[in-house]
């Protein structure tokens, strides 16, 4: 990603297909589109960029980072 990037304070503030970066003491170590959220929780499941791995993410554990902007190579929920 570039440009400014957001730290998520909300899991409900994330939509499917969001970009995210996943933090740790000032480093990047998942980089992905959201697929699901359970904000109850503090989980979010991404879909790796790097890999295409399905990865799941508790803020307990990460900083989540977003831009603010869905993913541009990705179509809408409704049309999958």
């Amino acid at each position: 990603m570039s440009g400014t990037h957001m730290r998520i304070k909300g899991l409900d503030r994330l939509r499917a297909g969001d970009l995210v970066e996943a933090h740790r003491d000032g480093v990047v170590h998942h980089r992905g589109i959201v697929e699901e959220t359970v904000p109850a929780l503090g989980v979010v499941w991404i879909r790796e960029r790097a890999t295409g791995n399905r990865r799941m993410l508790d803020t307990d554990d990460f900083e989540l980072r977003s831009s603010g902007r869905p993913c541009p190579l990705c179509e809408p929920q409704e049309r999958r």
